[in-house]
């Protein structure tokens, strides 16, 4: 394991005087639960988590790689030592070894399922529990867990969201003079490690006396009624699902009172508390600019009143600039209408293209793989002729039976052998066609447009796919943005859109049509898919043909080319034509009316999005 005893020292670090208050607190009594540092990247959260491992030399300090394995996280058979022994031998795994200490997860938002599951279920029992070829054995393992994530890289599973105690939303430091003095350090760190971290000894000493002391108190500290009462009032205010709001409140109140030498909690510790308590758990669809106000609120309530979560509004200087998006504003003669979030994200559900089997270069979607190419992932029994030898599969079934030769520790029978299986990625590409004429400039549709576009631009930021953005007014379509992964990119293309003349739709769809094969030449194993937002009306030709019959007909090339798609009828007027619908119908694409999405029911109507789509 790493030795972290020169790391860049806790002490050391300016600034993010939050997130090493969490730190400590979690350090001091572990019942809180761990700790989540989410900020964008370069914000020393990473350093942070690694000083503690000084703070607390005699506590293990682990960290869990993205790339690890399972039987690395949870333990397996050891088989260097079965091999010499003749018999099954169990290996520690991570979660075990962190038994005690510390276990920390960068871009933790990014971790497996397969992964996160195990971590989930350690964290709730404080044992290990490990399985594998008929071998069962159970380890201690209670440890205090630390993640980081970029919140930009994609939200982190309600399940283990709660699992951390604390939250912590960590910005970059504002002021020039800390910036110039943060470098300094960092290259006074860099030129001579051992002499940075003997100059900041004496501090480091302080801090791990001071924890040494306050973790003795704690067991002394008296919980008052007052205080208990105030908690529940606090997670109450800000509607937080179950009790464990309540339980993480008093346990970092402890720890504070036991850190500032206090002999009970204070109504203060409550409230203090509450601040890295409960912004995570107001709701579980929770944006950053949300916690950022919990953190506010919590930070203003009183005992007299709790705050309220759900009204304070955000500062600012931390919005950016923008038209009102209640009014709509004519810029350059053209009509403008800014983002409306919709109250749910919309979820691109593409499980039906498992059935592809091909390598890309996303992480939506993993297919099974009949090459010898790709992760391996799980076993088979050996069938058929000889394939990709799973080697440690074969060694433990081996293992568990011995050897029939006396000269042997180890016997392979034809009936140990496994093949593996290997699981590959499958890249989505998709491509978003933007109606931007002079109808989707009426009551607020285009506003509504780009929500339901920016939510499904955030679904496949957070999944890696890339996106591209293609827009048709008056007599051109135009690609806005090329295909690409940076969300940034998206929003401001669209925020700055504008509407205005006739409807190109069948412009718009061969443009689509030409990129979508041309990425398919480039990319012959990624899916690619399309998204059309429009109403349908087509008016505008560049031939004699009717325009709508036009477009009709190069959506037939989609459904030929088995393009996978979708539309979203924007048509709000009182008299429909449902002529997006015939589009969809004519693209074989699923069609669902956005006026009609609410957060009841576009959950049930998006899960069937491409699930039965070319069978």
């Amino acid at each position: 394991m790493p030795d972290y005893k020169f790391c860049f020292p806790f002490a050391a670090v300016l600034g993010q005087e939050k997130a090493k208050e969490a730190l400590l607190l979690a350090t001091v009594n572990p019942r809180v639960g761990g700790v989540l540092l989410s900020g964008e990247k370069g914000t020393a959260k990473t350093t942070l988590a690694r000083g503690l491992a000084q703070l607390v030399p005699e506590a293990p300090y682990i960290e869990v790689p993205l790339n690890t394995t399972e039987d690395r996280l949870i333990g397996g058979i050891d088989f260097s030592a079965s091999i010499v022994r003749g018999e099954p031998v169990l290996f520690s795994g991570l979660l075990s070894l962190a038994d005690g200490g510390f276990l920390y997860v960068d871009e933790v938002n990014l971790l497996s399922n397969a992964l996160i599951n195990p971590i989930l279920s350690v964290c709730a029992s404080g044992i290990n529990i490990v399985e594998r070829e008929g071998l069962t054995a159970s380890q201690p393992a209670r440890f205090v867990l630390i993640g980081s994530m970029n919140p930009e890289e994609g939200r982190l599973r309600p399940q283990l969201l709660d699992r951390f105690g604390l939250y912590v939303n960590i910005g970059s430091e504002s002021d020039v003079a800390t910036r110039r003095q943060i470098i300094e350090r960092r290259l006074a760190y860099e030129d001579d490690p051992l002499e940075f971290c003997r100059a900041w000894q004496n501090e480091t000493k302080r801090l791990r006396e001071k924890i040494i002391r306050a973790r003795q108190s704690l067991n002394k500290i008296i919980m008052p009624d007052s205080c208990l009462k105030w908690a529940s009032q606090l997670s109450t205010s800000a509607h937080a699902a179950g009790h464990r709001a309540e339980i993480v409140l008093c346990q970092t109140a402890l720890a504070i009172a036991a850190w500032n030498e206090q002999p009970q909690v204070c109504m203060d510790d409550i409230s203090l508390a509450a601040r890295y308590v409960l912004p995570h758990r107001m709701k579980e669809t929770l944006e950053a600019k949300d916690i950022a106000t919990a953190e506010a609120a919590a930070g203003e309530g009183s005992p007299k009143e709790a705050p309220d979560f759900g009204s304070a509004e955000m500062d600012e200087k931390n919005e950016p600039d923008r038209v009102d998006p209640t009014l709509d504003g004519k810029l350059d003669d053209e009509l403008w209408q800014d983002i409306v979030e919709l109250d749910q994200q919309l979820k691109l559900n593409l499980s039906s293209f498992g059935k592809v089997k091909s390598p890309g270069e996303g992480k939506r979607l993993k297919t099974a793989s009949n090459s010898r190419r790709g992760r391996y992932v799980r076993y088979r029994l050996a069938e058929g002729d000889a394939a990709d030898l799973a080697m440690d599969a074969t060694l433990r079934s081996a293992i568990r039976h011995g050897s029939d030769d006396p000269n042997l520790k180890i016997q392979v029978k034809p009936t140990d052998l496994r093949w593996k299986i290997r699981e590959q990625r499958t890249g989505v590409s998709i491509f978003f066609l933007v109606d931007a004429s002079g109808s989707m400039g009426a009551k607020q549709r285009m506003g509504a447009t780009k929500g339901a576009i920016l939510s499904l631009l955030n679904e496949a930021y957070q999944m890696r796919d890339s996106v591209g953005i293609i827009a048709f007014r008056k007599d051109r379509a135009d690609v806005l943005l090329p295909l690409t992964r940076s969300i940034d990119r998206a929003e401001k293309q669209l925020r700055s859109l504008k509407t205005g003349g006739t409807t190109p739709l069948s412009l718009g769809l061969k443009k689509a049509h030409d990129l979508i094969l041309a990425e398919r030449r480039r990319h012959r194993d990624a899916i690619h898919c399309l998204v059309l937002i429009s109403d349908g009306r087509a008016n505008y030709s560049q031939s004699e043909q009717d325009p709508f019959q036009e477009a009709i007909n190069i959506a037939k090339r989609f459904y030929h080319e088995k393009i996978y798609s979708l539309v979203l009828d924007t048509e709000s007027s009182y008299i429909r034509l449902a002529l997006a619908k015939d589009i969809a119908e004519a693209l074989g694409a699923q069609y669902i009316k956005l006026d009609d999405i609410t957060s009841s029911s576009i959950a049930s109507k998006v899960k069937s999005f491409l699930t039965n789509v070319y069978d």
